[in-house]
């Protein structure tokens, strides 16, 4: 008669088999399962960041023979799983998550049953400045035991961890690495132990255009038993409906070098980043103005137009001429309050870094030679060139793209 024991299939990452949950429920606004540091591109103070998205995984746990070379039986054939997260980013440097799920679990000879999975809080903090190209923050962590433990979708107790995120951005993708440690006294079943885990992501998000990206996330965990370190490959799609909404899809492949995890998943879902209080933080700025700042600010709020340039150009389009029509008859109706205008073009961070900052200087120049031919007198008119050391605090990629493919003015008395 052979011999056999439980072994898990998971996936890297996954919340549901037995006693363990792995799956990162990712409070990124970009990423599904890779968390990331709230960079100097993040998003506004005082922010939510609401998610849900479905989530199937086929056959995480069966039973094989003690060298886990053949399988011989099915204890749970799949999981069909809503997750759910929200999260308050409070400062471009500290961030609040919550995130739970709620599973229909199918088991040999049964029905599905309906049950509730363990509810994940962490937190995040910001360790480096904002102006850096290595990003890193602290992600502290605590697993909270209100799953159903007799379903496979839940530890059955309180686990604490803790988590450093790295991130950079490349220019053409940007790339993140998670890597910590996680400790939950109940994370055991039959022969499975995972009350010491290392939890290990990598995630990577290559815009392609203005709404469509690549997302591609590497997931494992490491433990102190030789045929229990789960690793998984996901590759996605995200479309981009508006800068505040966004759908993620894709699937996943396991048994990453042979390390046992679930054959199939598939993801897709939704996460949406509504900007709280930004009405306030105006009002903040406003009284901080002097009056003649107040006046030109109402006015150039009048000009609905923005001057923008396509990708890799310094070519003026219709839109921006006309709105510099607008800009310089405010100039020359405002000449008496002003000496001089700083003209200071931007640009994105695709592309090499000297070459950007030869296209924004390029930008500036071309709009100080189109005031002039619109009147406004040469000497008062002076350009620089920041090329992309000054982004907007953007998160999305697609918007940030466009938004700081820009020229902006300053003026002075």
């Amino acid at each position: 008669m052979k011999k056999v024991v439980f072994s898990l299939l998971i996936f890297s990452s996954q919340a549901f088999a037995v006693n363990v949950n792995l799956m990162q429920h990712s409070h990124s606004p970009i990423y599904m399962q890779t968390e990331d540091t709230l960079t100097n591109r993040s998003l506004p103070n005082e922010t939510l960041i609401f998610s849900a998205y479905y989530n199937y995984v086929q056959d995480p746990l069966v039973i094989t023979t003690p060298d886990r070379s053949e399988r011989i039986g099915t204890v749970v054939q799949g999981i069909n799983a809503l997750h759910f997260g929200v999260g308050y980013q409070a400062s471009n440097r500290f961030l609040l998550g919550l995130s739970s799920f709620a599973a229909n679990v199918y088991t040999p000879n049964h029905d599905a049953q309906y049950a509730m999975g363990d509810t994940k809080i962490i937190g995040k903090y910001r360790l480096t400045g904002d102006r850096v190209k290595d990003s890193f923050a602290l992600i502290p962590e605590i697993e909270m035991a209100t799953g159903n433990k007799d379903l496979f979708v839940s530890n059955g107790g309180v686990g604490t961890g803790l988590k450093l995120a790295y991130e950079r951005d490349l220019g053409f993708m940007r790339l993140t690495l998670n890597t910590g440690y996680m400790y939950n006294s109940q994370a055991k079943y039959k022969d499975l132990d995972y009350r010491n885990r290392i939890n290990l992501a990598a995630g990577a998000h290559v815009p392609l255009n203005d709404q469509w990206g690549v997302i591609a996330e590497g997931t494992t965990s490491r433990t102190f038993k030789r045929y229990q370190n789960p690793g998984e490959f996901y590759l996605g799609a995200r479309y981009e409906f508006s800068p505040n909404l966004a759908l993620n899809a894709g699937s996943s492949i396991g048994n990453i070098g042979g390390t046992g995890s679930s054959e199939l998943r598939v993801l897709a879902g939704l996460k949406y980043v509504p900007h709280m209080n930004q009405s306030y933080h105006f009002k903040t700025l406003m009284s901080m103005l002097t009056e003649r700042e107040k006046r030109l600010i109402k006015r150039i709020a009048e000009i609905r137009e923005e001057i923008k340039f396509d990708h890799d150009s310094h070519e003026l389009n219709e839109t921006s001429q006309k709105a510099l029509d607008h800009i310089a008859q405010l100039l020359r109706d405002e000449s008496h309050d002003f000496q001089r205008i700083i003209i200071e073009g931007h640009a994105n961070r695709v592309g090499d870094e000297e070459y950007n900052l030869t296209l924004s200087k390029a930008r500036a120049r071309v709009v100080r030679d189109y005031l002039i031919t619109k009147g406004i007198e040469q000497n008062m008119l002076d350009v620089k060139g920041y090329g992309e050391s000054r982004p907007k605090p953007i998160e999305e990629w697609a918007q940030a793209k466009v938004e700081n493919r820009r020229v902006e003015f300053h003026v002075e008395k």
